[in-house]
């Protein structure tokens, strides 16, 4: 995503078949609610820089998401943000995160 972008809208990329790798610019700081529902084909994310937020529903059901890097400055993870994903096998919270919602992982038997 170019540095030039500073926000992206909820469902933006909502269903993109072909969508596998994330990258955001440094001046995003929320991932909207239901940003990334059922891309079925994104495998990794970089949620590195200024992001502070993940709201609820951002990742659910991207079935072949493997890889997660959260933003050392993340402080909210909204609920059922990773939900239905069943390829993650591992997702280390950062402890800057105080908040969390219910479920963040609801249905994402390996993590």
């Amino acid at each position: 995503m170019p540095h030039t972008v500073t926000e992206i809208g909820e469902n933006i990329f909502h269903g993109c078949k072909n969508l596998d790798t994330v990258e955001f610019s440094v001046a995003i700081t929320v991932i909207p609610k239901g940003t990334f529902v059922n891309c079925k084909s994104l495998r990794s994310i970089k949620l590195a820089g200024m992001i502070s937020t993940i709201e609820r529903y951002a990742f659910k059901g991207c079935t072949a998401l493997q890889s997660v890097v959260l933003s050392a400055k993340l402080e909210i993870i909204e609920e059922n943000a990773f939900n239905e994903i069943k390829g993650l096998v591992k997702l280390v919270i950062p402890t800057t995160v105080v908040v969390t919602g219910q479920d963040i992982c609801f249905n994402t038997p390996n993590v």
